[in-house]
Order: structure tokens, then C-alpha cells, then sequence
């Protein structure tokens, strides 16, 4: 924190700074420069109600839009990292505090509302087990966001878990018309069979579960429109089938012919490997 407002002073002074940080000779010989990448502002941040942030913020972001990227912002942190590593330093941290602004719920890069995620696309993990296959599911409550697995062979069955708080799923098969799937029970049950797609012809194909924000109007214990999955086996080889293990979102198979996930938020852009959606929808 900070660098990017040494940045700013004349070039005799960051220098000076820099080198009492990082010379082995005339400064402290510190090896560790931590650089903090940007999410930018949003150009209408004021009128949207971002609200103001700290002195030096926000940094601005290599991508300011979605598949645009511009290297040349953020000079004066490049600078001090640059003269740091000049000095010496040998170890860099990278990190980010937000992501674009572009990519977030509120369209702001400094929060949410309520201190909550602000990720477009932001799939949850659960491990609590109830049934779930292999103890976990991933699941979302944001309208519209979606998973994909692409396949090979003739057909796909979707697992998931039911809860009271589950919503409607619609499911595509290689962007074809959606199928509504209700991820409704009153208790919450896991490995739940919710869909199976007709019979394919052989060959590579998508299965697309979207979040659609609705639930079921006569059910009056559900409080929410989430999805939830956790695998996808897919035919001719019934070993085949995707799974999240427990500690970690990672993806493993037991076969030799495996679903590639892509999960999307309303934003294209975004993608995970892993996801559960919520109007409720669970998959395990």
C-alpha cells in the first residue's frame, strides 16, 4: 500500500525512497515488492452511487473493458517495482482487492452492498454432506448465471441437490431450448437425479444449466430461487462423470473421456470451474 502514491513524487524523491527501501548498500536491502493490480473506476461511479474512495484508489485496471486491455496505466507503481527490482528485489507478490469494475454486481470496484460478494458469476461451495455426492455442491442465487460441461457421447444426466430454498433450473443442450427443472424439496436431499437429456447423436455436445430466478408459487416454504450441482455422468461410458472433490475445486474423472466445466456469470466474461445456482438450484 502506498507505492503508487510514492509514485507520484518528483523523480529525486521516489528515487531516494526507493533505494532506502531496497539498496543493499544505502537502504534497508529489502527482496519483497507486493504489487497491487487495479479494478479501475467506474466512469459513472458518482451517479451509480459507488461512493468515494481513500487518496491513491482506485488503481486503475489493465482491462478497463471486457476483452479490451491497455498495459500502458498504472506507471507509477510499474515505475517503483521496476527501480525496486533494479535495487534488488527478487521476490513479487501480485494481488487484487476487487476485481474490474465491470465484473462486479454493483458495477463499483471498492464493495457491495451490504459488505456481501460482489462477483458477477460467483458460484458458492458446500460441504456439508447432506447426501451430497462425494460431500460437496456448488450452487449460485444470481439470476441468469450458468454452468456449461461439454461432452462426448450420446446422452447426460445432471445430479444436483434439493432444498426449501430451491428454485427453477432451466437446462440446454447445445443451445437448444431450455427444460425447467425444479430444485425444490421441503428437506434438503443430495445426488438428486434432475435431469437426464434425450439420446444424441454421437459426438462432442454442451449441457447449459442457467439460474433462472424463479421458483415454484405454490410452495410457501421456499425462500429462495438456488441451483445446486456436484456431477454430470454422460453416456456411452457410464464411468464417466464429473465430480468436485471435497477439498478442492479442482475437477477429476474416472474415465478417459471427461465434461469440460464453464461456469458463466451475466457477464460472459467470468468463469470458474466449479458452481451451484440459486433460485435455489443445487448440483452435487
Amino acid at each position: 500500500m502506498g507505492r503508487e502514491r510514492r509514485g507520484r513524487r518528483s523523480d529525486s524523491n521516489r528515487t531516494a525512497i526507493a533505494n532506502l527501501l531496497f539498496s543493499p548498500t544505502s537502504g534497508l536491502g529489502l527482496n519483497v515488492v507486493r504489487y497491487q493490480i487495479g479494478g479501475g473506476q467506474n466512469p459513472s461511479w458518482q451517479s451509480i452511487g459507488c461512493g468515494a474512495q481513500r487518496a491513491g484508489s482506485p488503481l486503475p485496471t489493465y482491462e478497463p473493458s471486457q476483452g479490451a486491455w491497455d498495459w500502458t496505466v498504472d506507471a507509477n507503481q510499474r515505475w517503483f517495482a521496476q527501480t525496486a527490482q533494479a535495487n534488488g528485489a527478487n521476490l513479487f507478490l501480485a494481488f487484487a482487492s476487487s476485481p474490474p469494475w465491470w465484473m462486479t454486481i454493483s458495477a463499483c470496484s471498492n464493495g457491495g452492498a451490504g459488505g456481501g460478494n460482489n462477483l458477477q458469476g460467483w458460484w458458492g461451495y458446500n460441504g456439508d454432506g447432506t447426501g451430497a455426492y462425494n460431500g460437496t455442491t456448488s450452487y449460485s442465487h444470481s439470476t441468469n448465471d450458468s454452468i456449461t460441461f461439454t461432452f462426448t457421447g450420446t446422452q447426460i444426466q445432471f445430479y444436483g441437490a434439493t432444498s426449501s430454498d430451491g428454485g427453477i433450473g432451466g437446462f440446454s443442450i447445445d443451445g437448444g431450448a431450455e427444460t425447467n427443472v425444479d430444485f425444490y424439496s421441503p428437506t434438503r436431499l443430495g445426488n438428486v437425479l434432475l435431469y437426464t437429456s434425450p439420446v444424441l447423436a454421437s459426438g462432442t455436445h454442451t449441457l447449459t444449466l442457467r439460474v433462472t430466478g424463479t421458483s415454484r408459487r405454490h410452495r410457501p416454504t421456499s425462500t429462495s430461487h438456488r441451483t445446486a450441482w456436484s456431477r454430470f455422468p454422460a453416456a456411452p461410458r457410464s464411468t464417466t462423470r464429473f465430480e468436485e472433490p471435497a477439498s478442492t475445486s479442482s475437477t477429476t474423472t474416472s474415465a478417459t473421456t471427461r465434461p469440460t466445466p464453464t461456469i458463466s456469470a451475466r457477464s460472459p466474461s467470468t468463469s470458474a470451474t466449479s458452481g451451484e445456482s440459486r433460485s435455489t438450484t443445487s448440483i452435487l
